[in-house]
């Protein structure tokens, strides 16, 4: 099934289904299921499967995921699909720094659970008939695309100290951009999903492999830490603003820090019609700033910190502290869905930063996300690590309402970038009334991987200097280009068309029927 080229350039758009992802392939299984008579679950299950074999740079089974979804307009609700602690793994281990890379950098990889826990309870199809095309994808293989062939090369050094990445990755100098990449252990861990559930890989052979290939090379993730992972459905957390309902989730989700930023922006109420560029970054690098700091202890697994389950926004603005980082290392891959049915879904898959762990079991086939590295070792701190517990986590699907419902899916991958990126969509969308094109297009902000402000080269020499006068110390994007998130942006307007700008910073394919 071939995709033409101007489905990259321009608008798609279509009343009977919308799949738009970071990989055209991953996009054309979505599309494909839905036209099989799949829903919109059905389709992000296999837009997702096809995602996490070709990008593994930023997402792949050995990851998690944040997933937000509303249901024929009647329920809007989130899955936590974030990774726990190995019950190995304490802050003593760590009486310096969390490794960020290598065997005890990983979390329990849930997102097999989610893609379960998803299609149990809302999927149509069969789950065997999801995953074709990602098996596919990773038997046959396909060209490797120049964005994940760009990744290996910048992170060989890492990626030779692991035999498992050196084996598949690196073999006869590594793959390049337009090889064909095949991972045929992988598949036949996916063929084992595709028949046999999501317990083939937390309760058998798998599991032992993985567990097994860690352990030898001084990690700490078990069978029995496999075993017992879990997801949790949720109620999203929301936040009304200038006449739009805003709905991430709660914490350990990063989506507090979103409602932080539109809520202390709705303080600061600026006039967006008639403030120059300089002013409007101010008062949005202002106001995520502040969020950061104000949100940093109430952004934790809310099973050890109760009061992170449900936060009032107003109770966090005045109770938080200053010292919250903006630091950003992550990378990940976002896969939204719109039906003709009045269904939405956002799901943010990913191994956090570039490569994860960069621990490849070669026997699955399966490479393990580096997401420890989302914990604090601050002692007191309510994010800081403890077995079993689920770290501060960066994935922020968002949607947003209107009076006539669902109008919006907003997600960004990108790290701690994601809900900058989000805020200035949504200030975009909302107070300075562009269109969706425009918002994908307009230049943006973003912090690196220091937490330093970064603008993109659209942004004229004089809005460094007027920030510099602000008080405010911005530089370039060099070399931190998967801190500026694609946005991915879908719109379901009220006549029920349903379409989306694709987003030219990264790869993303959007197609429709």
């Amino acid at each position: 099934m071939h995709h033409d080229s101007q489905v990259d350039r321009g608008f798609v758009s279509g009343r009977r289904g919308l799949v738009t992802t970071g990989h055209a392939l991953a996009t054309e299984a979505g599309r494909e299921t839905l036209l099989a008579g799949g829903n919109f679950v059905d389709a992000a299950i296999a837009a997702a499967a096809v995602l996490a074999v070709v990008r593994p740079s930023g997402c792949t089974i050995g990851g998690d995921c944040m997933i937000l979804l509303d249901h024929h307009q009647q329920v809007c609700i989130g899955l936590n699909g974030s990774g726990a602690c190995p019950q190995g793994l304490s802050a003593d281990d760590f009486p310096a720094r969390i490794s960020t890379t290598g065997p005890r950098s990983a979390t329990v990889p849930t997102l097999v659970r989610a893609w379960a826990a998803l299609h149990e309870r809302f999927g149509r199809l069969q789950w065997r008939d999801l995953f074709h095309r990602a098996i596919e994808a990773a038997e046959v293989g396909f060209p490797l695309s120049d964005d994940v062939a760009n990744g290996i090369s910048a992170s060989h050094g890492v990626l030779a100290r692991d035999p498992g990445c050196s084996a598949i990755l690196l073999a006869n100098g590594g793959v390049r951009a337009g090889e064909t990449f095949r991972q045929p252990a992988l598949a036949q861990t996916l063929r084992a999903i595709a028949n046999d559930g999501a317990d083939a890989f937390y309760e058998g052979d798998i599991a032992r492999s993985i567990s097994a290939y860690v352990a030898g090379r001084g990690g700490a993730l078990t069978v029995a830490d496999f075993a017992a992972a879990s997801v949790e459905w949720v109620e999203p957390l929301r936040l009304g603003y200038h006449g739009v309902d805003v709905r991430v989730l709660p914490p350990n989700s990063y989506g507090l820090y979103l409602l932080l930023q539109l809520r202390l922006l709705d303080q600061a109420a600026p006039q967006w019609d008639d403030i120059d560029d300089a002013e409007r970054l101010r008062t949005l690098i202002g106001a995520a700033q502040k969020a950061f700091a104000a949100g940093d202890r109430w952004v934790a697994d809310p099973v050890v910190a109760p009061r992170s389950k449900q936060p009032d926004i107003e109770d966090v603005l005045t109770q938080g502290e200053s010292g919250g980082s903006m630091k950003n290392p992550g990378g990940t891959s976002v896969v939204s869905v719109v039906d003709g049915e009045g269904s939405a879904i956002v799901v943010v898959q990913s191994v956090f930063g570039p490569w994860g762990g960069a621990v490849l079991d070669p026997t699955t086939g399966v490479l393990l996300n580096n997401r420890m590295n989302g914990f604090a070792l601050e002692r007191g701190h309510p994010n800081i690590i403890a077995p079993g517990k689920r770290p501060a986590h960066t994935l922020c699907p968002c949607l947003v309402f209107d009076e006539a419902g669902l109008r919006y899916l907003v997600s960004s991958p990108g790290g701690r970038g994601q809900t900058i990126t989000l805020a200035q969509a949504i200030t975009n969308l909302i107070d300075r009334r562009a269109t969706l094109s425009d918002t994908v297009r307009m230049p943006r902000w973003s912090s690196d991987r220091a937490g330093a402000v970064i603008l993109e080269d659209e942004f004229p020499d004089e809005i460094l200097d007027a920030l510099a006068s602000a008080g405010i110390d911005a530089g370039r994007n060099i070399n931190n280009g998967p801190n500026f998130g694609t946005l991915q942006l879908v719109e379901r307007r009220p006549d029920g068309l349903l379409s989306c700008f694709p987003d030219h910073r990264r790869e993303d394919v959007a197609l429709a029927i």
